[in-house]
């Protein structure tokens, strides 16, 4: 890859915006970082944002969060041909969008309320993974929008059944994040939650023990079995971990 990359730099200018991208997400993908591709990549593509697809502008906006750069100027571009382009955004493009931004703390009002107003019209085609990642965008920026939030628990109830032991645990901390006690969401992921603790990893139930506890939701059998999860775990769990815990 370091090959690939010094071949990629002499020829950015090049490249067209999805070739772009797909260079970046490659690398993000396999976690591999070259500061000097991707200051050529992100000069070029900052250049050229506005000629991006929608997926290509999620896709490049994935790649920048997963491999933590902050490029403020690239950031910019990128959520302003967003904004233009918002109405072409399938929804898959739009969760991952959602999640990205707010992976590198991008707080742009106007980039999440153009997100908002989307996440209607996708509510049936959302996978478990897309109704999660946002639902954690929007808390992460805390950003609180009850209608928004609504939509997302409605939907989620629907496709329960699918949701991963960080997709609960993460829904569940974006809601006690915003300070929203949503009952019948909270009472089926303390559900699954319960059936599936054996395969949530410390981060989600710490996260999970914590959310409940904030929001005081009644989960008397989940919180026992978090307990008896963590206690064969403790002398591995880092010090955050343990504080949300106890």
């Amino acid at each position: 890859m370091t090959a690939i990359g010094r071949q990629l730099k002499d020829h950015t200018r090049e490249l067209q915006p999805y070739e772009l991208q797909n260079a970046l997400w490659a690398f993000a993908r396999l976690q591999l970082k070259d500061e000097i591709l991707f200051q050529a990549v992100c000069r070029c593509a900052a250049g050229s944002a506005s000629e991006f697809a929608p997926r290509n502008l999620a896709g490049l906006a994935w790649a920048l969060a997963a491999l933590k750069i902050s490029d403020l100027p690239l950031q910019q571009n990128i959520s302003m041909a967003a904004r233009q382009k918002m109405e072409r955004f399938e929804a898959r493009s739009l969760a991952s969008f959602a999640w990205a931004f707010a992976e590198t703390q991008m707080v742009d009002i106007p980039v999440f309320k153009a997100i908002g107003s989307k996440v209607p019209a996708f509510k049936n085609e959302f996978n478990s993974q897309d109704l999660s990642n946002i639902g954690w965008a929007f808390a992460a920026v805390k950003i609180r929008k009850d209608s928004l939030m609504e939509v997302l628990s409605d939907a989620s109830l629907a496709k329960m059944d699918k949701f991963k032991p960080t997709e609960l645990a993460s829904t569940a901390w974006a809601y006690a994040t915003l300070h929203i006690v949503d009952e019948p969401l909270l009472e089926q992921i303390a559900s699954k939650a319960v059936a599936k603790m054996s395969s949530f990893n410390d981060q989600a139930v710490a996260n999970t023990a914590w959310a409940f506890v904030s929001l005081a939701a009644p989960a008397d059998d989940l919180l026992e079995r978090a307990a008896a999860e963590v206690l064969p775990r403790v002398p591995g769990l880092v010090s955050q971990n343990l504080s949300q815990i106890a």
